[in-house]
């Protein structure tokens, strides 16, 4: 199952995510946001699975 640290990031990944959308709706470059988009999506699916893996390895 999720811990409840794990459960709080990804909270504040969704947070984060929500909040940059807002700052860059805000912006004309279309493509510049999605770029942006894309790559927080991938260092957020990065990041969990680390997350993930380092769990695993400590539970044995």
């Amino acid at each position: 199952g999720l811990s409840s640290l794990q459960i709080d990031a990804v909270l504040y990944t969704v947070q984060a995510l929500i909040g940059l959308q807002i700052v860059l709706a805000e912006t004309a470059l279309t493509w510049y946001r999605y770029a942006l988009l894309a790559g927080a999506y991938v260092l957020g699916i990065a990041f969990f699975t680390v997350l993930h893996y380092m769990h695993k390895r400590r539970q044995g």
